[in-house]
């Protein structure tokens, strides 16, 4: 019964850190805002817009991370026994090396700023965005999904026991027929 309770639950973590995973690849990581003084014009430039994980120095390894997380649950989830266990063991794993890339690009984020006064004034700033938090939180969803689902099948099964009482050859001694007792 408990099986089926850590199937169930690794099932909606797992649909969890899917649909969190997917979120944090639409949405922006980070916001920018760019204003400009030129001078002599009396124009101010403003600009502001959105950054996608795709756009981040190293952001490709979140996206690889976070595919090779998903063919990890994958794996948990179809595999038997010790293949399966291996792979939820190998998604835990691969869940913090994840959160550490993602708390990464958030502080690589959070550090932009940019400011110039040699012909004017150009400052350049960028946030964190939602995509951040969606990251951070898909990874460990993901992992602990995989991990619960790797548990739904026992080990390798004990071959059944003959319980009919009937001898079988194999089971009969040297010494005139009769059963050995190793069984």
């Amino acid at each position: 019964m408990a099986r089926r309770y850590a199937v169930l639950g690794g099932a909606v973590l797992a649909a969890g850190g899917f649909v969190l995973g997917l979120v944090s690849l639409a949405v922006p990581w980070a916001t920018y805002r760019v204003s400009a003084d030129v001078p002599g014009t009396g124009d101010d430039l403003e600009r502001s817009g959105g950054i996608a994980v795709f756009q981040l120095d190293r952001g490709s390894w979140y996206v690889l991370v976070l595919f090779a997380l998903l063919g990890l649950l994958g794996g948990a989830a179809g595999a038997r026994g010790r293949a399966a266990r291996a792979a939820g063991i190998a998604a835990v794993l691969l869940g913090v090396v994840g959160m550490l890339v993602t708390t990464m690009l958030g502080n690589q984020v959070s550090s932009a700023t940019v400011t110039s006064g040699v012909l004017g004034t150009v400052d350049l700033r960028a946030y964190p965005a939602d995509g951040v938090t969606y990251g951070l939180v898909a990874m460990p969803l993901l992992a602990l999904g995989a991990a619960l689902l790797s548990v739904r099948t026992p080990g390798a099964p004990n071959p059944p026991a003959d319980q009919s009482g009937s001898r079988s050859v194999a089971s009969e001694g040297a010494s005139g027929g009769e059963a050995s007792a190793s069984a």
